[in-house]
C-alpha cells in the first residue's frame, strides 16, 4: 500500500512507536477503509494485513528496532519493545514532498505550499489538507494556518515545541484522528477546550506524553471516540 508510506512521512523523523499503536494508527487514518468494508470480512483482517505491511517496511529498513545493540529481525521476539520511524533523511523528503504534492498530507515544511495556492485561487482537490502534521515550531505557521480552510481536514498530529496558541484548533470541525503525542505545550485546559470544541466526529485522541493530569467529565461530549491514549502523562 503506497499511501501507508506517504502516511510514515507524519511522524518526526526518529520518532518511537510499538507495533500495535502503528497499526491502529493506520487503520484510523482510513488508509484500509475501503478494503475493510469491501474485502475483508472483519476488521480483523484488515489488521492482520496491516501488520505484515508492518514487517514489509522493517525488511525495507523503513522501520528499524530501536532497542540498543538488537540486530534487526523482521519478527523480534518481543512484540512490545520500541520501534522506530528511521529512513534515509533525503527519501523523508521525497515522501513529504510527494504527500503534498497529491495532496494526502502536509507537514510543517510544506504548509507553505497550501497558502500559496490559496494566494493565487488555486483551491483545487489536492489543496485541501486532509492531513496535517506540525512537529516543528515555525513563526508563520499561525498565520499560514489562518489563510487555509481546515474543515475537512480529517488527521490533525503537533508535537514538539509548537505554539498552542498557534493551533486554531476549533477550526478542525471534522477531524478524525487527534494526535498530540510530545506536544510540550499541551495540558489539562487544552485537553478541555477539545471536549467542549464539538469534535463530533473524532474517533482517536492521543494526549500521550503530555502535561495532561486528568481526564475532565466533559470527554463524553466526544461522541464518536472509539480510542484515547493518555499513556505517559
Amino acid at each position: 500500500n503506497p499511501l501507508i508510506m506517504l502516511c510514515m512521512s507524519m511522524f518526526p523523523y526518529g520518532y518511537k512507536f510499538d507495533k500495535d499503536r502503528l497499526v491502529m494508527r493506520w487503520l484510523f487514518e482510513g488508509i484500509f477503509s475501503f478494503r475493510v468494508f469491501f474485502v475483508y470480512s472483519s476488521k480483523e483482517e484488515a489488521e492482520a494485513e496491516a501488520g505484515e505491511y508492518f514487517y514489509y517496511l522493517v525488511r525495507r529498513n523503513v522501520i528499524t528496532h530501536a532497542t540498543p545493540n538488537s540486530r534487526r529481525r523482521a519478527h523480534p521476539p518481543d512484540e512490545a519493545g520500541a520501534w522506530q520511524w528511521n529512513v534515509n533523511q533525503l527519501q523523508y523528503q521525497f515522501l513529504a514532498t510527494k504527500s503534498a504534492a497529491i495532496g494526502f498530507a502536509f507537514t510543517s515544511a510544506t504548509l507553505n505550499l497550501l497558502a500559496e495556492a490559496s494566494a493565487t485561487g488555486h483551491d483545487d482537490a489536492s489543496r485541501i489538507p486532509h492531513r496535517l502534521t506540525l512537529h516543528h515550531d515555525d513563526p508563520n505557521i499561525p498565520s499560514l494556518l489562518q489563510e487555509i480552510d481546515l474543515s475537512q481536514t480529517r488527521s490533525l498530529a503537533v508535537s514538539g515545541a509548537v505554539s498552542i496558541g498557534g493551533v486554531p484548533l476549533n477550526k478542525f470541525v471534522n477531524l478524525r484522528v487527534l494526535d498530540v503525542e510530545g506536544w510540550e505545550n499541551f495540558g489539562d485546559e487544552d485537553l478541555l477546550r477539545i471536549c467542549r470544541s464539538k469534535m463530533f466526529f473524532l474517533e482517536y485522541l492521543s494526549v500521550r506524553n503530555t502535561r495532561v493530569s486528568n481526564l475532565p467529565p466533559e470527554i463524553k461530549e466526544l461522541f464518536s471516540l472509539r480510542v484515547l491514549d493518555a499513556s505517559y502523562t
